[in-house]
């Protein structure tokens, strides 16, 4: 029970399955969130920033959804996860160039640039709840589940949660998706 707020399902939509392939895994977890936003979704500054911050910040396997503030907040932990970043290959030239541009802005520039961002982070920060769903540590093992043969019931019903239960609701698919293709 997803409204249930004293026993939070833990649902970081950056815990996924394990997976040979680092780039699908980036461009579902993007997929679903453009899904989430489709209404306010733009195609240029946003999903540069987006995309950025999201393929970086996946090269850290402790990550949350608050590490997306946490990436543009904190040099320190920006500078780190980028190095780790482009030390395993994982960040494109594209996105490389993004943060050593970034580097060398104001900080009130810098802020500019990821304005539409924060702005949309309600779905993962909106809340105390929803952060200790969408911030937990570990997600739901839908791979195990599905390999146990488990009925998956989702309730997105209640007032804490009812502006985002379609935001849930295409995260819970996303990982299900993504936790079916690893099998």
């Amino acid at each position: 029970d997803c409204a249930a707020p004293a026993y939070p399902v833990s649902l970081n939509p950056f815990r996924t399955p394990k997976s040979d392939d680092p780039e699908a895994t980036f461009q579902q977890i993007l997929w679903t969130i453009k899904a989430i936003y489709a209404d306010s979704w733009s195609e240029t500054q946003m999903q540069t920033v987006y995309s950025t911050i999201l393929q970086t910040i996946l090269t850290d396997p402790e990550a949350t959804p608050l590490d997306i503030q946490e990436v543009i907040d904190n040099p320190n932990y920006r500078r780190r996860i980028v190095s780790r970043a482009i030390k395993e290959d994982r960040l494109s030239q594209r996105r490389r160039n993004f943060w050593r541009n970034f580097e060398n802005q104001s900080h009130s520039r810098q802020q500019d640039r990821v304005t539409s961002t924060f702005n949309r982070m309600e779905m993962f920060l909106g809340s105390t709840h929803l952060e200790n769903m969408t911030c937990h540590p570990r997600g739901l093992d839908f791979k195990q589940l599905i390999r146990d043969r488990k009925i998956i019931l989702i309730n997105l019903h209640g007032n804490n949660i009812a502006t985002q239960a379609g935001g849930l609701g295409a995260i819970f698919l996303s990982q299900l998706h993504l936790a079916s293709k690893a099998l």
